[in-house]
């Protein structure tokens, strides 16, 4: 390789010092990015107020295009391989399927979940995908693992305490004590198809050469297919916002909203809607997941295993402490309970243990380069790339999808010869050495798939390519 890193050579003092300064910068990004990303999220529901159904299908619709112009480009290049454009689409549409269903459950319950409540409830991922894994793939957990989820799952039980007072518990959102629980429910039951997708996207992608880009191209069309097919649940009594008779003004004004136009006065919605801001969050929202994502991916090549568990678990009570202030939240700003301190303590306790347990404690030395041949079965240089002579998923590790081993380093790609020291590398960030758990870590991450999963519950490799 061109650039060896031995140690004492001024290549691995540059890499020292990217790290000291690199891993810290980008994990402040990625936290003030994922804190914006959430409470952007809440301050969607307060904008559309009674339009949730224009954010899922702007947002939905957005992204066909933000995938699908790279996947044209890629195919058109001859990146996407004969293996990915002959794969079925059952796969991608029962994804698509379940993050529509995630997305309806999350947005639909916006804005009637004080926010703190929202980031809480955000991470049910870890503790559903933790069971559903076991249940469903008899996934092999650390026993620490198990305490972790007991302990979250404690938190979650915990937050949702002050939707049982008579009082309501919290005047930052609207209605009754019973509605409150209702729609906390709703947001809660959103992590089960997104966990759901987790395991079979995990199930279904784990051995098979599908490109990144085609899996998000299709499943985000899938997706908006979904979307569009579920349009009748807004006339749902208590869950919808419109009867049919009232549908159509009601939609154009929601359309209208979102380029920043006042619904009509007869419709009586002026009170319940902040249209002058609405279009602008959306597209902050979209930007915010976008540069939360580099930024995890990012900060994961830089920083340490551990690094990572502190910076991910930081993320949740920031959030939380975020919808607290006035300046942020404005009129919409909330107050933290007790149940509230007790449920933050009890999740960040549980998280950080999950994550813990789960990451394997390598030691802090340089990695020689792994080479991928031509067969994509990896080797280290100087030995044999036989089958399952290396800890990954089997006997050869395709860098056209995530790929889940458990180092981190410089993967060399030469296909007429992978010793050649002219061969391209690509860094490669693989975070987390077992795909079930991992996959719990990014669907936890996750939440609402369009705003704040989409990236995330596919991130296994991020490579500059």
């Amino acid at each position: 390789m061109a650039n060896t890193s031995v140690k004492g050579r001024p290549s691995q003092q540059k890499g020292v010092v990217s790290r000291l300064i690199g891993a810290p910068v980008l994990a402040l990004l990625l936290v003030l990015a994922s804190t914006a990303q959430t409470v952007g999220f809440k301050l969607l529901g307060y904008a559309f107020g009674p339009f949730p159904f224009v954010i899922l299908i702007t947002m939905s619709a957005a992204f066909v295009p933000l995938f699908g112009v790279p996947y044209a480009i890629a195919r058109w290049r001859g990146v996407i391989p004969a293996e990915t454009r002959t794969f079925p689409l059952r796969p991608y549409w029962v994804i698509g399927g379940l993050n529509a269903a995630n997305g309806i459950l999350l947005i639909f319950a916006n804005p009637h979940v004080p926010g703190v409540v929202q980031a809480v409830l955000a991470q049910a991922g870890v503790p559903m995908v933790f069971f559903l894994s076991l249940w469903l793939l008899r996934t092999k957990y650390a026993p620490g693992q198990y305490a972790s989820a007991v302990v979250i799952v404690a938190g979650i039980i915990v937050s949702l305490v002050p939707s049982l007072k008579a009082d309501g518990g919290d005047d930052s959102v609207p209605g009754s004590a019973s509605s409150r629980l209702m729609w906390s429910l709703a947001f809660l039951l959103g992590a089960l198809p997104a966990s759901l997708a987790s395991i079979y996207q995990e199930r279904m992608f784990a051995h098979a050469r599908v490109h990144l880009l085609a899996l998000m191209f299709h499943s985000s069309v899938a997706q908006f297919v979904s979307l569009a097919f579920a349009l009748p649940l807004v006339f749902i009594p208590s869950f919808g916002t419109v009867s049919p008779a009232a549908f159509g003004p009601h939609m154009a004004a929601a359309f209208g909203c979102l380029i920043g136009n006042d619904p009509p006065a007869q419709l009586g919605y002026n009170d319940q809607v902040q249209c002058s801001k609405a279009g602008i969050l959306i597209l902050a929202v979209v930007g915010f997941m976008l540069t939360a994502n580099f930024a995890s991916a990012a900060t994961t090549k830089y920083a340490s295993a551990s690094f990572m568990i502190f910076v991910s678990t930081v993320v949740t009570p920031v959030s939380s402490f975020a919808f607290t202030f006035s300046f942020i939240m404005g009129s919409h700003a909330e107050s933290l309970s007790i149940f509230a301190y007790i449920a933050l303590v009890l999740l960040v306790a549980g998280i950080f243990g999950f994550r813990y347990f789960d990451v394997p404690q390598y030691e802090e030395t340089e990695l020689e380069p792994l080479v991928v041949n031509q067969a994509g079965s990896p080797a280290r240089r100087g030995r044999s790339a036989s089958p399952g002579s290396y800890p990954g998923d089997g006997s050869r590790i395709p860098l056209s999808r995530p790929m889940y081993i458990p180092r981190a380093g410089i993967i060399t790609l030469n296909t007429a010869d992978p010793t050649a020291r002219d061969a391209t590398t690509l860094p490669v960030v693989i975070p987390a050495a077992r795909p079930h758990s991992y996959t719990s870590h990014t669907a936890a991450r996750a939440g609402f798939s369009l705003l704040r999963g989409n990236l995330g519950a596919y991130d296994g490799v991020a490579a500059s390519m």
